[in-house]
């Protein structure tokens, strides 16, 4: 009885909220960026959720679709999509970047028990649609924490207060309603189940995702269907002073340098800035500043590396600082989220399936996700790269010592100032004394060669050297030196008032997610499964006549939904929903 008193309980009124404005700009509007504006396309986003309402220990799991406004299709023009969830008070739970390809992208968002109950909104936009006002997805969603005794913002009181409702459904069109089809409507408890999808008499090839899930016994809000949405879908102008850079290549990291000293005459333009990825042997980013000290990286999608090194390089380093451009979140109207509440009635449900929960998670190595594997750009060929793997060799005591005796084609000699620094010999053996090599320690650019020069040999693993001549944005190096330590945490120690060490915010990795299999029930009879998310496939291709899917009920016997969303190759919505009982 006592843990039954610590369930707190709810019920909701169902209130659908579109959109509403942005603000907060980097980039003043200018007739540069109205060129942008003018080849650029709209787009706008289109959110497949698998639930509305969650509870802790539950993945809230989802597709994005990315919508060329101009012609209405799943197309590639951004290649990130932000996707946050914010409470009524404006707190931001996550932020999470989700890489597109193909217009499309996936990720999830595990809810831990610090998030409390309450009414929360699902928004996803682009860096270029903060351009044009209220274009944003936004999907009302309830959280309830069972496991916080303070439930405050579910409790309030509100006038008129509707009666318990049931989930909602919402209808699917009638051309849409025979291209998804199950052999019947009852199965038993892990009865296989198939999912016939058809394409139907019209072009219905396209991308998809399909969700099957049981339907809550809690009133649940109303889930905006790809349909729905590009139905109130309006074409905007760019109404903003300011302006947001597309991410056409990938994620956009900006910037600008000032002064140390204050001094408002110093010179900003074309100062060299490099980004470099720690731990990994790939070539640094390197860009120039603009008149007014601003820059900007281009992040690949294959640089998936939160850890990085922003230096500012050549004479007069020291001079200046970098500062990078903060998120300044969206603004949004309190009014505008969904009015969610608790009743009694509902305390035994809430019990039920955090009991579930509790459970699944208990068993979540057996039943694991598994993330995709990105592959890296490592900026050059190993063909090109001569390796010397110290241990292979007799070991020297320093560095000088090491590059005389076991290193070839590169040396150390002294500069017009005295100052020590490497040379490499370029392809057909010249010299070429005014370009000095990239040197990257760990991943880390190194301007001042000493420090490579007084590193303790006994502390490296392996030195390779590359005698390409080779070009990063506006710099230009002879060959480069690329350095691994044994422990590969030079980074860790490294400092210098000119670097800023950062931890950026980098897509989500995707995942390939759980498909429960029973090829013999009584292999595994005696792990539960107490699964409300049956199936979730965010990539689905339906080509041809279509396609068949199974999936196995489970432990969970009640009403469930199984949901495909997506669009044609020709651009049109498709919502379709079916239900099944498990008995």
């Amino acid at each position: 009885m006592n843990r039954m008193k610590k369930i707190s309980l709810l019920l909701g009124i169902m209130v659908l909220g579109f959109s509403f404005p942005a603000k907060g700009q980097w980039i003043p509007q200018s007739p540069s960026t109205d060129k942008i504006v003018e080849s650029t396309p709209p787009e706008q986003l289109y959110v497949h959720i698998n639930s509305t309402l969650f509870f802790p220990g539950e993945y809230l799991l989802y597709k994005v679709y990315t919508i060329d406004g101009s012609v209405g299709k799943v197309k590639n023009i951004s290649q990130i999509a932000n996707v946050e969830l914010i409470s009524e008070t404006g707190e931001q739970i996550f932020l999470q970047k989700v890489s597109l390809e193909n217009g499309v992208g996936q990720a999830d968002f595990f809810v831990p028990t610090t998030v409390p109950s309450g009414n929360y909104k699902l928004i996803a936009y682009t860096n270029w649609m903060r351009n044009f006002g209220d274009t944003f997805f936004t999907q009302d969603v309830v959280i309830i924490n069972p496991y916080q005794a303070q439930q405050k913002n579910l409790l309030k009181k509100r006038d008129n207060f509707p009666h318990f409702q049931d989930s909602p459904e919402f209808e699917t069109t009638r051309d849409q309603r025979n291209l998804m089809s199950l052999n019947k409507e009852v199965y038993g408890n892990r009865e296989k189940v198939p999912i016939e999808i058809s394409t139907g008499s019209g072009n219905r090839k396209g991308n998809y995702s399909l969700s099957v899930r049981k339907v809550s016994q809690l009133p649940a809000i109303e889930r905006v269907t790809a349909e729905q949405l590009v139905n109130s879908w309006q074409k905007v102008g760019v109404e903003s002073n300011k302006f947001f850079l597309p991410e056409v290549r990938g994620q956009v990291l900006k910037g600008r340098i000032i002064p140390v000293n204050g001094e408002t005459g110093a010179r900003l333009d074309d100062r060299h800035i490099s980004l470099s990825l720690p731990g990994e042997k790939m070539f640094p980013l390197i860009v120039a500043t603009d008149e007014d000290g601003r820059f900007f990286f281009n992040l690949d999608q294959k640089r998936i590396k939160e850890n990085i090194f922003l230096e500012i390089l050549g004479e007069g380093k020291e001079d200046f600082e970098i500062e990078l451009q903060k998120y300044e979140p969206l603004n949004f109207d309190p009014s505008q989220f969904s009015s969610y509440s608790l009743l009694p009635e509902m305390q035994e449900e809430i019990l039920k399936r955090s009991i579930f929960n509790q459970i699944e998670n208990a068993y979540f190595q057996v039943k694991p996700d598994t993330l995709v594997s990105a592959s890296r750009d490592t900026g050059f060929h190993k063909s090109i790269e001569v390796r010397y793997d110290l241990d292979d060799y007799k070991r020297f005591k320093t560095v000088p010592e090491t590059f005389v005796e076991i290193i070839g084609s590169a040396w150390i000699r002294r500069n017009e100032n005295g100052e020590r620094v490497f040379e490499v010999r370029g392809l057909g053996n010249s010299i070429n004394m005014e370009q000095l090599p990239m040197i990257l320690i760990d991943g880390v650019l190194i301007q001042e060669h000493n420090d490579l020069i007084e590193l303790p040999a006994q502390n490296i693993k392996s030195i390779s050297i590359i005698r390409k001549k080779i070009f990063r944005g506006p710099q230009i190096f002879q060959g480069a030196i690329l350095v691994q330590t044994n422990d590969e945490e030079f980074s860790n120690f490294y400092k210098k008032p000119y670097i800023t060490h950062i931890q950026l915010n980098r897509p989500e990795i995707k995942k390939k997610y759980f498909h429960q299999m029973y090829s013999d029930v009584n292999s595994e009879k005696r792990i539960p499964d107490y699964r409300y998310q049956l199936l979730w496939m965010p990539k689905l291709e339906i080509n041809g006549s279509g396609k068949t899917i199974e999936l196995y009920t489970s432990d969970v016997e009640g009403e469930f939904e199984v949901v495909l969303e997506g669009f044609t190759e020709e651009g049109d919505p498709v919502s379709i929903r079916k239900t099944f009982s498990v008995q």
